[in-house]
């Protein structure tokens, strides 16, 4: 089945959608796990879309171009050696493996505009005059801390992002907060036209902010994908090595932001409040492309089909051990 999207081909993206509806299907005959918004775009989101049905369908929706996105981003890049769709392959399987993480989340929502603000932050490699994108990183960063509150950390990781791919100018950090400031100015207005001026920061910051708010369960499952955690960030990093291998600087480059991305996506949830099993979107993204180099260097295809297969049993077993 790998071997269907080890070719970029524009067909084979719209295969990509029907192979995520198969991964989601369970998802729409068990009841979904109810998620607490963590973000203020995320709270009217699910305010608007209060239909289970819906909600699927826009998870379906939201995976597939997230994983679209994510192709490009890999491919227009250069950072693999093979132009394929695997890095979005993987990254919907990942988003398949845990029940929890299978249906609409604030962290899913947002991973979108994350991928936005890291798009801009790859281009600033090739411009010579790149104020509007430190800008744009900025702008788009705080629409997905928006959307879950997390994803504000992320602003640290564009700082250091791009000193990795670009040097950073004295006025460039004041441009990344001013574009992070715009947001929270629109929706500031918003709640003035609305008379609702003492809302505002309850609503947009009180009640999505935490630290350490972590609930801790004793059962094996629990344990087990904390386990699961941990090989899919030490096993997708142990490889490093390899990923740059034969790469020329440009690629190398924009690996290592990848590689901090990892460590920010599990830094990040030290402010979930509260931290939920939603949080593993973060990561998925990042792991999903050191997986897929992982996938492509195998010499023997067949290892590499088989350790596709083998991630889609581990998720049937998880989705078993939950609903059975």
């Amino acid at each position: 089945m790998l071997s269907l999207f080890r070719r970029n081909h524009f067909f084979r993206s719209f295969l990509l959608l029907f192979y995520i509806g198969l991964l989601k299907l369970p998802m729409f005959f068990y009841p979904l796990f109810p998620e607490q918004p963590q973000g203020i775009f995320s709270d009217w989101v699910f305010e608007a879309l209060p239909s289970k049905t819906g909600q699927l369908i826009l998870m379906v929706m939201l995976v597939f171009l997230q994983a679209v996105f994510l192709n490009n981003l890999i491919i227009r890049n250069r950072m693999m050696r093979e132009q394929n769709l695997f890095p979005g392959v993987i990254y919907a399987l990942l988003t398949s493996l845990i029940p929890e993480t299978s249906g609409l989340s604030s962290a899913l929502m947002g991973m979108t505009f994350i991928l936005i603000a890291l798009n801009f932050s790859f281009r600033m490699y090739k411009l010579p005059e790149f104020t509007g994108s430190v800008f744009q990183t900025g702008f788009w960063i705080s629409v997905a801390g928006l959307f879950y509150f997390p994803y504000f950390v992320f602003l640290i990781f564009l700082i250091i992002s791009q000193s990795i791919v670009k040097f950073v100018k004295p006025l460039d950090i004041p441009r990344i907060v001013l574009g992070m400031l715009v947001p929270f100015l629109l929706i500031f207005y918003y709640y003035i036209w609305h008379n609702r001026i003492g809302d505002f920061f309850p609503e947009v910051f009180v009640a999505h902010a935490g630290f350490l708010n972590w609930p801790w369960k004793s059962d094996t499952i629990h344990y087990m994908r904390y386990a699961y955690i941990v090989l899919l960030v030490v096993g997708s990093l142990f490889n490093y090595n390899n990923y740059v291998k034969k790469k020329n600087v440009q690629a190398i480059h924009k690996i290592d932001v990848l590689v901090w991305g990892s460590f920010f996506a599990g830094g990040s949830a030290l402010f979930a409040h509260p931290l939920e099993w939603s949080h593993l979107i973060v990561l998925y993204p990042f792991a999903a492309c050191f997986i897929a180099m992982s996938l492509i260097q195998m010499r023997n295809f067949l290892m590499a089909e088989f350790v596709h297969i083998l991630i889609i049993l581990v998720g049937f077993y998880l989705h078993y051990l939950t609903f059975m």
